[in-house]
């Protein structure tokens, strides 16, 4: 036969309300600094008139914007430092390279942020409210300038 304590009953309800609580408490909890970086959503990059221009669904904070160490950019595998960066409203970039690209080539582009501070302390790509964006990787092909045509001329055998 089955019996319980009478008092084991309300000890056994008290912790699974407890329990329940503590489930229902939002993860983190409100005002636990949390280390976590946003991605750039729908980023998409182009390369016209000597800069890569890239669009992204995103709010970055054009006030600070990263040092151009903070971007790797490789053309066929042969590295092409930037030389400037612009940020126009909060979602189009674009940043200069040293080198013109020719139609063909494949730009690899990459953004490596620094460590994550959600404070408006670093120059990491951040949204207005200071929270920083992670790095990421596009890739390009560019469609544009062609490759400049060079000739050479046979000598002559005189003879």
């Amino acid at each position: 036969m089955f019996t319980t304590h009478r008092f084991r009953a309300p000890k056994a309800i008290a912790f699974i309300s407890l329990v329940a609580a503590l489930l229902a408490l939002p993860s983190p909890l409100t005002g636990t600094p949390r280390a976590s970086a946003a991605t750039f959503s729908n980023t998409t990059g182009t390369y016209i008139n000597e800069k890569i221009s890239w669009i992204c669904a995103c709010s970055v904070d054009a006030t600070k914007p990263p040092a151009l160490s903070s971007f790797d950019v490789k053309v066929d595998g042969v590295s092409n430092p930037a030389t400037a960066l612009t940020i126009f409203g909060s979602a189009v970039m674009d940043l200069t390279l040293t080198s013109p690209v020719y139609s063909g080539s494949v730009i690899t582009f990459s953004y490596i942020a620094p460590a994550v501070d959600n404070t408006l302390a670093n120059n990491a790509f951040q949204r207005s409210n200071g929270e920083d964006y992670a790095s990421f990787t596009l890739t390009i092909t560019n469609m544009g300038r062609p490759r400049p045509v060079t000739t050479t001329t046979a000598p002559l055998n005189v003879g």
